[in-house]
């Protein structure tokens, strides 16, 4: 652009604000107006919800055109090749987005494109006054995009949410009517997070009593439910669902105005409330506290996570490997921040837990002899929810690698991928179990475990099928979703411990079965019904609310089925003793466990790349941190296309054989058991695994 336009500098900053709208500001409003579960993790009002859209749309370009006048100042070339630049940019966003749209997930196709794209509309935009009066009036957008995010109807319950009707403070006092026989106790609820109830069972199909102890004893001292479901596959309308015992609305956000009926308002006035809620807000001030953190670093907080949805939006898939996971948490990507509000609200018990296993165990050591008898202990962790860094034991993986099987919130057609992230989550449910032994032991020691009610359950579950979406309910993905795990420990006098029952449980029967327990009536109308009525018939179908709560599945009563998902299982990770849930392929596996001198060996295995060697040259088994990927690369890929299979050897004994991903031809990930290590130096070998006319056979690689 030059001096011949003498309306250049309004043309090009209309353009600005146009192109900014389309290429960044609409985009990131678009994921937040479907996701307001970013700003109930944030503890955001009207006024943070305003103000960051304000933001959003102004200072980008702002600070984009005034970068322009300050170019101009060296006259109309020099603010051309700006203009130009800024177009360029701007086109070639869009172009990435439009690329993976259409399916394109790696950079080294979408980035040539984008660059193509942006080089021809800055051409264009240089050499044609139509498409400058066209960029102009796109700057229209500037305001149809704030319009459209702000009319949305669960950024407007946000914005002015419904009003909440009077709570009558004695209500719930009155309405307690102690069981004869039944000792005032706690109520505990945990609430874990993407756990289908496979993910729990050994073959018999039992809860594991070797890999989940404490699970399996829970179930024992009370009533597991092992033909309990979900009603949602978001947490969005799944926990209220379990807090309320009503069905999902597609409007609702996860609020107290929009849920004003949970057990929170019922037990608030009769029972302390000790409530640590992850990306809810259904706890009434005047029970639970204020929000924690003041209003300037809530925006400070907003500011800091919108940088991260940003990359999300603008790099395709094979760059976000290393970003934080939106659905996590929906808040604190890489800062503090989603850990300081879950401080106690008591300054003298108040933590700064740095993850969401301390999380977790602040909550566990807050249970205290000392606290009311009448209690309410609720707690949704974010645990075992993807990503998955821990192992059993609350270490955490300090090698883990990317496996490429996540493509955005599905999972790819790489099987061996997709084992190996199912593997990162059994691991994870190991810690929750470690959680929940915590809990119990602290019960135990504060004499309040025998008087309890204790209830633990999931949200939803998770999916690890090729070619399937991860959370997302599909007539696929049925069984991993729907299926949860449910045990109930009712307070001594009130029932025998040890049972299963089948009896068709929906998760939105455990608050009415939770009020039941203690002698108290609920105060709303609930869908579900208390699973301690045995004279209630038996419900005749279970209901699923999927596609935002937009669409219903009904099934029948003992549906859906989880015997092929745990046939699956066991075929992968085999039994209760492979406690580090190292999966075996099928071909080869049966090497794992055998000394390297009892299988044939032979030279010509090629070079063969160690990712994360030096982590494994020193190794402190028991330190907070521990290398537990190893990975690497191999010199060639096949030529049939069929993968490569790698043995890892430790002090002589095989330990883990795997294979490359078939995304990857070269690539490939091992994870050897923890306790294969020493607590010094190690001998570490690596084998390509081949077969000939005699059998198998290891090929010595050369290694670097």
């Amino acid at each position: 652009m030059t001096g011949r336009h003498p309306r250049s500098w309004s043309v090009s900053s209309l353009a600005i604000f146009g192109l900014w709208a389309v290429a960044v500001a609409q985009p990131l409003l678009d994921l937040l107006s479907r996701n307001p579960e970013f700003f109930v993790a944030h503890q955001a009002g009207r006024s943070e919800i305003l103000i960051l859209v304000a933001t959003l749309m102004l200072l980008g370009p702002a600070i984009l055109i005034a970068g322009l006048w300050i170019a101009g100042l060296a006259g109309p070339t020099a603010r051309g090749i700006s203009v130009a630049t800024c177009i360029a940019a701007f086109a070639g966003v869009v172009a990435v987005q439009v690329a993976e749209q259409v399916g394109v997930t790696s950079w080294m196709v979408a980035i040539p494109a984008a660059a193509i794209a942006g080089i021809a509309c800055a051409f264009a935009y240089q050499r044609f006054a139509a498409v400058r009066m066209f960029a102009a009036a796109m700057s229209l957008a500037a305001l149809v995009a704030p319009a459209m995010f702000l009319t949305r109807p669960a950024i407007r319950r946000l914005l002015v949410p419904p009003a909440l009707a009077a709570r009558s403070a004695s209500a719930a006092i009155e309405q307690v009517r102690p069981r004869p026989g039944v000792e005032p106790g706690p109520v505990v609820m945990l609430v874990i997070d993407e756990t289908p109830l496979v993910s729990l069972l050994d073959a018999d199909g039992r809860i594991d009593p070797v890999l989940y102890p404490n699970l399996s004893a829970l179930a024992g001292d009370g009533i597991w439910y092992r033909n309990a479901t979900t009603v949602s596959d978001y947490t969005r309308w799944a926990l209220p669902a379990i807090l309320t015992g009503k069905y999902p609305r597609a409007d609702s956000v996860p609020t107290l105005a929009d849920h004003p009926d949970t057990l929170f308002t019922l037990l608030g006035q009769a029972y302390e409330l000790e409530v640590v809620q992850a990306v809810t807000d259904l706890c009434p001030e005047d029970l639970c506290g204020p929000p924690v953190l003041p209003f300037g670093e809530r925006l400070s907080a907003m500011a800091a996570d919108v940088r991260i949805l940003m990359l999300h939006l603008l790099l395709t898939d094979d760059l976000r490997a290393g970003l934080p996971d939106l659905t996590a948490d929906w808040a604190g990507f890489g800062d503090d921040f989603a850990r300081e509000q879950r401080r106690r609200r008591r300054a003298v018990r108040q933590s700064r837990p740095r993850d969401k296993k301390e999380v977790a165990l602040a909550f566990v050591d807050w249970i205290s002899s000392e606290d009311p008898p009448r209690t309410f202990y609720f707690l949704h962790t974010l645990l075992p929810h993807f990503p998955h860094p821990w192992l059993p034991s609350g270490q955490r993986n300090g090698t883990r690698a990317a496996v490429p099987a996540e493509v955005k919130t599905a999972w790819s057609d790489d099987e061996w991928g997709v084992i190996q992230q199912y593997q990162r989550h059994l691991l994870t449910i190991g810690l929750v179990d470690t959680i929940v032994g915590r809990l119990i032991n602290r019960l135990r020691t504060a004499g309040l475990y025998d008087r309890a009610l204790i209830v633990v359950t999931a949200d939803h579950g998770i999916s690890f099928l090729t070619d399937a979406p991860r959370r997302s309910f599909t007539e696929r993905t049925a069984a991993a979703i729907m299926r949860v795990p449910l045990i109930i420990k009712l307070p001594a006098g009130l029932g025998v411990g040890g049972r299963v029952s089948d009896r068709n449980a929906e998760t939105v029967d455990i608050a009415p079965t939770v009020a039941d327990a203690l002698g108290i009536e609920l105060s709303w109308k609930a869908d579900g019904a208390s699973l301690l009525d045995e004279s209630r018939p038996e419900r005749g179908s279970k209901k699923m609310f999927f596609d935002s709560a937009r669409r219903t599945r009904t099934y029948a009563p003992n549906e859906p089925d989880t015997a092929g998902l745990l046939r699956r299982k066991i075929e992968i990770f085999g039994g209760s003793d492979n406690f580090y849930r190292v999966p075996r392929p099928a071909r080869f596996g049966d090497l794992v466990g055998r000394p390297v001198n009892e299988v044939r060996l032979e030279d010509g295995g090629g070079r063969l790349d160690v990712d994360f060697a030096s982590s494994f040259d020193v190794i402190d088994t028991k330190a907070e941190t521990v290398p537990f990927d190893l990975g690497g690369r191999v010199a060639e890929a096949r030529p049939d296309g069929r993968p490569t299979y790698v043995a890892v050897a430790i002090n002589g004994t095989i330990r883990v054989v795997t294979q490359t991903w078939s995304s990857q031809p070269q690539r490939w990930l091992a994870t050897p058991p923890l306790d294969a290590w020493r607590d010094r130096a190690n001998q570490i070998e690596i084998f390509v695994v081949d077969e000939d006319a005699d059998g198998t056979l290891l090929r010595r690689t050369v290694s670097r």
